[in-house]
């Protein structure tokens, strides 16, 4: 029921109940809240709705970034970060990791850095380039490494709002054990710097 044919109602009611008896405007005061109660409750729904639809919304951003690796098993990391750091007279270096900075690092954690051919991440956007990766599941368990010999292949696939989202398309991490396993994963890193 629309707001102008509530209001319509009621302006009908209310000279109807100038010219009626004690129970005439009894049935129609009942009539009154009866129609309030309704128009109540859809305003309710419809609010609870809109609720729901903002809550899906909120969870879907990824506010920090994210990522996810899979050596024997899948690892979720809560956050991933980007950087291209310009260094003077030697190439530039692209670093992604789980943290924003070291006093900030929790487990699982991984830290992945590479040289690059560019001092721009925009200009990356599209291609793979190689570099070493670290994952640390736990503080029991020692850290996951790529060999140097056998260097892990990130795709950077697309920079859009200031995340740079990719994967890590091939090479092995070996454990301290000696285990080696083939890498498979995606990231969502905030960009911190070297987008220009």
């Amino acid at each position: 029921m629309n707001i102008r044919k509530c209001t319509s109602y009621y302006l009908a009611l209310g000279v109807l109940i100038v010219g009626c008896s004690k129970d005439q405007r009894d049935q129609i005061a009942d009539k009154m809240n009866s129609a309030k109660d309704q128009v109540t409750s859809k305003a309710q729904d419809v609010t609870q709705q809109a609720s729901q639809k903002v809550s899906a919304a909120s969870e879907q951003i990824v506010a920090d970034g994210e990522a996810k690796i899979k050596l024997d098993s899948e690892i979720s990391f809560s956050a991933s970060y980007a950087n291209l750091i310009s260094l003077k007279g030697r190439s530039p270096v692209l670093q992604l990791r789980s943290y924003e900075n070291k006093s900030s690092e929790k487990l699982p954690a991984y830290f992945f850095q590479a040289l690059a051919s560019s001092s721009s991440l925009n200009s990356l956007s599209g291609q793979s380039i190689q570099g070493t990766l670290f994952v640390k599941r736990d503080p029991n368990e020692a850290t996951w490494m790529s060999a140097v010999d056998q260097p892990i292949t990130v795709s950077l696939d697309s920079i859009v709002d200031g995340k740079l989202k990719g994967r890590f398309s091939s090479g092995k991490l070996t454990s301290a054990k000696g285990e080696s396993v083939a890498i498979d994963g995606t990231f969502e890193a905030i960009v911190e710097g070297g987008l220009e």
